[in-house]
């Protein structure tokens, strides 16, 4: 097969490719991602709707919703009934892609899990266990989730080992999410391994053992798993597993906390409050300067309504911690709702209850893009007590984020919403440079 690959045979690239992503490790991912590009750029439609899921999940690629959407897309033209499951998915999540549309969605998915179609059968789960285009329910959504992971669907296998961890659809079974958990974890899945670290960690389905657990959450943590970043801190907090590290316990509560992962904001501050100066010195925490009034529990009290509407709800953000509007204002969010095609755009030069707000620094990323002068213009805002709106890395895709002060090393904080929850960022400095560069919103006056 690897000479048929190395000659230039679309479907052998594909079959290899395939044959790597079984494999489970980053590097093969990567190497399946590869083989997948050669077999895709010959229009080969089975590499097209995987390379696409690739991006999707963020298997041996970085997650892209557009480079998955083209390569989709691509795929579904040709009539490939994995891409068309796919589509008809993420559609019904709220983030449509290509042309091709229908009025009934959950029957075309029906017809085509009936098919035996992994993919439409992850789609149906998806759609019962949030209630999209369906009711919600989660019995219905296991129930699909089985039949994919009969295929050995990574993305089933971890869900069910979740589910019956948490009694989710299904009775508590840890026997179950403990074999389903490994799976997933062999695999290379990151939800997989965070579950079967805690069957270890807390002897479910297994004999405990501390140390094996803290392994599997390792391994999670690294793919940025939230929940595994704050087992991760746990443990070396209470040294489980491991030799017990403050500072390192910090450095993961700070990275889950980007995550939203409330228990990890929490407990990041509280360890913080028993932690000597030199241990926060090295866990890297600087004193803020408190250049603006933020205020953290008006964004705690603030939600973002829609999947699609991270662009408004930080424009409602500034807003509420200006005091411009109240406490339950979601007009903006209301306007743009699921808005696929929006970006701050859309408010250049919009006013918003007396407020006009200015998009900058769209070039496109890389070495050439001014970095000292993007810094230097967020300089300028917070030094004027002024927010700064800005397009940073989230859960898996681009998210707009409130940069709301500065410490006194130079390193920016700043604050988004997934839903409910708290999202942190308090290291915007380095990920703006290892972006190579992002877009920023800024406002007039005071």
């Amino acid at each position: 097969m690897k000479a048929k690959a190395e000659a230039g045979n679309a479907e052998a690239q594909f079959e290899l490719g395939s044959y790597y992503l079984d494999q489970g490790t980053s590097e093969s991912y990567s190497n399946g991602v590869t083989w997948f590009h050669k077999a895709a750029e010959q229009n080969y439609p089975k590499a097209q709707s995987a390379l696409g899921v690739c991006y999707l999940r963020g298997q041996g690629v970085a997650p892209d919703i557009s480079e998955a959407a083209e390569w989709l897309t691509k795929a579904e033209g040709q009539g490939d009934p994995d891409a068309r499951a796919v589509v008809l998915s993420i559609g019904l999540l709220g983030f449509p892609i290509g042309d091709k549309k229908t009025e009934h969605p959950i029957e075309d998915l029906r017809l085509l899990a009936g098919q035996g179609n992994a993919n439409a059968e992850i789609g149906l789960g998806i759609a019962y266990s949030q209630g999209k285009g369906v009711g919600q329910d989660p019995k219905r959504a296991a129930e699909w989730f089985q039949k994919a992971a009969r295929q050995k669907d990574i993305f089933a296998e971890a869900y069910l080992a979740n589910a019956y961890y948490l009694g989710r659809g299904v009775l508590t079974n840890y026997s179950r999410a403990l074999r389903w958990a490994r799976a997933a974890a062999e695999k290379g899945d990151a939800s997989g391994q965070e579950v079967l670290g805690l069957c270890y960690k807390n002897g479910k389905g297994v004999a405990k053992d501390n140390v094996v657990a803290f392994q599997w959450f390792q391994k999670a943590a690294n793919q940025g798993g939230g929940r595994a970043e704050f087992s991760l801190g746990y443990a070396y907090q209470h040294g489980e597993g491991v030799a017990k590290d403050l500072v390192k316990a910090y450095e993961w509560f700070d990275r889950s906390a980007v995550n939203g992962n409330p228990k990890s904001i929490a407990a990041r501050d509280e360890l913080g409050r028993v932690m000597t100066p030199s241990e926060l010195l090295q866990a890297g925490v600087v004193p803020r300067k408190h250049l603006t009034k933020f205020d953290r529990s008006i964004i705690d009290a603030h939600e973002q309504r829609y999947g699609m509407s991270c662009i408004p709800s930080a424009v409602e953000m500034t807003l509420k911690l200006m005091g411009r509007v109240g406490t339950n204002y979601y007009e903006q969010q209301d306007w743009w709702k699921e808005k696929a095609d929006g970006s701050f755009h859309n408010f250049d030069g919009k006013i918003v209850a007396g407020t006009t707000y200015h998009q900058r620094f769209t070039q496109g990323h890389g070495k050439d893009f001014p970095l000292a002068q993007l810094f230097e213009a967020i300089d300028r805002e917070l030094s004027a007590g002024r927010y700064v709106i800005i397009g940073l890395p989230a859960e898996g895709g681009t998210h707009d984020w409130v940069i709301y002060d500065e410490t006194t090393d130079g390193e920016f904080l700043a604050v988004s919403k997934s839903g409910p929850r708290t999202l942190e960022n308090n290291h915007v400095r380095k990920t703006i440079t290892d972006m190579k560069g992002t877009d920023i919103g800024t406002y007039d006056g005071p």
